[in-house]
C-alpha cells in the first residue's frame, strides 16, 4: 500500500508520469522509485555544476567586488 502511494507520489512530483506499462508489482515500483530518485539527484548534480560553472566565468567581477570589499574594510579601519 505505501509502496505504491510512493511510486505514485514521486511520479506526479518528478513529473515522470506512468507511461505505457506502469509497474506491477512491489519489486518493479521499488526500481521505479530508485531510478527516478537517482536521475532526480544527477540531475540536481547537472544545474550546480553548470551554475558554478557561469559563476566562475565572471572573474572580472569577482575581482572588482574584492577590491570594493578590501577598500570598505580600509575604509572602515581609518575611521576608527
Amino acid at each position: 500500500m505505501y509502496t505504491r502511494s510512493l511510486w505514485r507520489a514521486l511520479s506526479h512530483a518528478l513529473g515522470m508520469g506512468y507511461g505505457s506499462i506502469p509497474p506491477v508489482n512491489n519489486t518493479d515500483i521499488w526500481m521505479v522509485n530508485f531510478s527516478m530518485m537517482l536521475g532526480s539527484i544527477f540531475y540536481a548534480i547537472f544545474i550546480g555544476q553548470i551554475s558554478n560553472l557561469i559563476m566562475s566565468m565572471d572573474v572580472p567581477g569577482r575581482k572588482y567586488d574584492e577590491m570594493v570589499s578590501e577598500r570598505d574594510r580600509q575604509i572602515g579601519e581609518d575611521c576608527l
